[in-house]
């Protein structure tokens, strides 16, 4: 006999994250067409995948204020088809009020992630799961895959990777 899981389940692809955004047009493709081809095919994916696993709600690893005049690809696929949407990152303002700690000395950062656990990603799955939707979906940068799933685990859903890392064949941006 066959054990299927009966634990909800969420749907997680990993990205690199300049494929989230669609940048105003003054910034779209002049500097690296492969990019916008790319988001291209990201969206492509992202409305296959809403509409073929009846996703209830979809959320991201991105915080609103992070698209800077911007728009996120998941939000846009999610308004197309009358799928909610979630920006489920915590804002740099409010990341003091969960004992996160801005620091950009990697060393600090990475002191305060072994003392305190991933508090972002807790985070993210509450804001997602907050009505506890019975099929979801979640983007997030791919070095949070595994944990994100240990998370969905933890929360007796059924983690789906579909993707681990979309986007890392592009060139390396250079700012």
């Amino acid at each position: 006999m066959v054990n299927i899981p009966s634990d909800p389940p969420v749907f997680v692809i990993g990205v690199r994250h300049e494929i989230q955004i669609r940048r105003p047009d003054r910034d779209r493709g002049a500097e690296c067409p492969e990019r916008e081809r790319e988001i291209e095919r990201f969206a492509t994916y992202l409305s296959a995948v809403i509409r073929d696993e009846g996703i209830i709600v979809a959320g991201e690893e991105m915080f609103h204020s992070a698209l800077r005049g911007g728009m996120s690809v998941l939000a846009q696929e999610c308004a197309k088809l009358g799928v909610r949407h979630r920006f489920c990152d915590i804002e740099p303002e409010e990341r003091p009020r969960f004992g996160i700690l801005d620091d950009p000395c990697p060393s600090a950062w990475e002191l305060n992630f072994l003392a305190n656990g991933p508090p972002r990603e807790a985070v993210w799955m509450n804001r997602l799961l907050a009505d506890e939707p019975p099929v979801a979906l979640f983007v997030c940068g791919e070095k949070h895959v595994d944990s994100v799933v240990a998370r969905l685990h933890d929360r007796k859903r059924l983690p789906l990777v579909l993707v681990r890392a979309w986007g890392w064949s592009l060139p390396i941006r250079t700012i």
